[in-house]
C-alpha cells in the first residue's frame, strides 16, 4: 500500500512551493502541506511539509542530490537547527567517498543524530 511522506519541511510556504515545483519538474507528484497553519501554533514551530508518494521518495531525494552535483558553486542548506542541513553533507560527503565512521563521528561531535539517513551513507 502506497501513501504519502514527507520528504522536506520548510519554514515559509512558497519555499515548499518552490521544492514542488522542482521535483514535479522530474515527473514526480509532490504536495504541500500546512501552508495555513506555518508559524507558531500553541508555541511550537509548524513548518510547511513537502510530501511525496512513498514509492517516489527514493527518486525525489535523488533528485535533489542530481540539483546539488550540478550546481555552480557552493550549496547552501538551511534549517534553523542544523540538523537537516548537517544530514544533507553528511550525504553529500558519503557521496563524495568519505568513510561512515568519520561521518557518524563528526555528525555526534556536533550533536546531530545519524539515524535518520544511516541506511543511505
Amino acid at each position: 500500500m502506497s501513501g504519502l511522506v514527507e520528504v522536506a519541511r520548510f519554514v515559509r510556504p512558497y519555499e515548499a512551493e518552490l521544492a514542488r515545483m522542482f521535483l514535479e519538474s522530474y515527473g514526480l507528484s509532490a504536495v504541500v502541506f500546512d501552508t495555513g497553519s506555518q508559524g507558531y501554533a500553541d508555541g511550537a514551530l509548524v513548518n510547511v511539509r513537502l510530501m511525496v508518494m512513498d514509492e517516489e521518495l527514493d527518486e525525489a531525494v535523488e533528485a535533489m542530490r542530481d540539483a546539488m552535483r550540478q550546481s555552480r558553486g557552493q550549496v547552501l542548506a538551511f534549517c534553523r537547527s542544523g540538523t537537516r542541513s548537517a544530514l544533507a553533507w553528511a550525504l553529500a560527503q558519503s557521496e563524495a567517498g568519505m568513510s561512515r565512521e568519520e561521518i557518524e563521528q563528526r555528525l555526534a561531535n556536533a550533536g546531530v543524530d545519524p539515524t535518520p539517513i544511516a541506511h543511505l551513507l
